[in-house]
């Protein structure tokens, strides 16, 4: 069973299987994601610390269950549902 990622800031989602996701880097700004299919999710927060972005960097090791990254939680901006 493969997984998948959400991508959550405010009333917008992305979602897409976690097999989609090639890598997620670190911006002066934020964060990226790159997916295989080609597509490029930037988000850009000035805010955004180096510990949170590690947090979420890291979630690229998960590849079953449905990873939920939501930009607006600082605290625990990821949550693993593995059901």
């Amino acid at each position: 069973m493969t997984g998948k990622f959400i991508l959550k800031k405010g009333p917008i989602l992305f979602e897409f299987p976690n097999v989609e996701l090639a890598n997620i880097d670190e911006t002066a700004d934020g964060i990226a994601f790159t997916l295989k299919s080609g597509f490029h999710i930037r988000i850009e927060d000035a805010w955004m610390d180096s510990t949170m972005k590690a947090t979420i960097m890291a979630a690229k090791n998960y590849t079953k269950g449905t990873i939920t990254i939501d930009f607006a939680n600082r605290k625990a901006p990821i949550s693993v549902n593995l059901t």
